[in-house]
């Protein structure tokens, strides 16, 4: 597996940090911001789509490779800094943008303004100028120039407290990659063939979750692939993943090191816990089974 370099180490954080979070040190309770970052993760998706992401389609290339480091972004962000100072409102768009320069399929700003005063001002009038007449540019509403004002504010207040890193490793990605180069009679077919859908379907649930900022990317990309294998074909966390070695290889995780296969274990029970709180879909529970 991948060691991580300083600058995506910084990232990582423990089950423990979450306990001396901003929001928590601010009188937040675990489950309160457990809630709020889901709830900020369901407006960036919102938003997005909103907007014109991906065509209007959440399940295209595009929307996914936005929606993915932008759900990063989110936690990262409130590892910094507290939902009392930062609401989930304002977080969202600004991460949103943030993460559609970072996949270099940038959104314009006026789009995720728009897409706000719809959710939130719907009686709010939206700027649309015509781009083919720049002479006759419409007035800007104050409604919209409230938000897009306080966009950028946090925006830029973003930037500052992720120290400017905006590189991420995407479990997605290496997810994504690793099914589309499995090889060998030891993986289902239906695994060759709907993974993919599968995957992205199960990352969505997982993104609403600090598991993505609390679990190394290949070991929650591999995790992702044991979970799924393991309710597909019936069988418990320990047999899915004592049955996929060679697969492993693909997601670059070595089974035959201990520690690593305890933080899949880790990894997949920590999904079930935050599914036995009603966090994420409850059907996850009878899903995941270590025995």
């Amino acid at each position: 597996m991948k060691d991580l370099g300083p600058a995506e180490s910084q990232w990582l954080f423990t089950d423990a940090d979450l306990d001396r979070t901003p929001s928590r040190l601010d009188g937040i309770t675990s489950e309160d911001e457990l809630r709020r970052r889901k709830k900020a993760i369901e407006y960036v998706r919102s938003i997005g789509l909103r907007a014109g992401l991906g065509g209007r389609e959440a399940n295209s290339p595009s929307a996914r490779g936005v929606m993915a480091p932008a759900a990063m972004l989110v936690h990262r962000f409130y590892m910094r800094r507290s939902l009392k100072d930062f609401p989930e409102e304002l977080v969202a768009p600004a991460m949103l943008f943030l993460a559609s320069k970072i996949a270099e399929d940038s959104l314009k700003l006026r789009y995720i303004v728009n897409a706000c005063l719809s959710k939130w001002e719907p009686g709010a009038l939206p700027w649309e100028p015509d781009p083919n007449n720049k002479d006759t540019y419409p007035p800007q509403s104050l409604e919209y120039k409230r938000w897009e004002r306080e966009i950028l504010i946090v925006e830029e207040l973003a930037l500052e407290a992720l120290c400017f890193d905006m590189a991420i490793i995407n479990h997605w990605t290496i997810f994504r990659r690793a099914i589309l180069n499995l090889n060998g009679e030891a993986v289902p077919k239906w695994m060759k063939v709907n993974g993919l859908e599968l995957g992205w379907g199960l990352f969505n649930v997982i993104a609403q979750t600090p598991l993505v900022v609390t679990t190394h990317p290949h070991i929650l990309a591999f995790g992702v692939f044991v979970i799924l294998l393991a309710a597909m074909d019936d069988m418990s966390i320990s047999s899915a993943i004592k049955s996929n070695s060679e697969a492993s290889s693909a997601f670059t995780v070595d089974l035959n090191d201990e520690t690593t296969v305890e933080q899949i274990k880790h990894f997949c029970a920590r999904v079930r816990a935050y599914s036995s709180m009603d966090l994420i879909d409850q059907g996850l529970v009878d899903l995941i089974r270590d025995e």
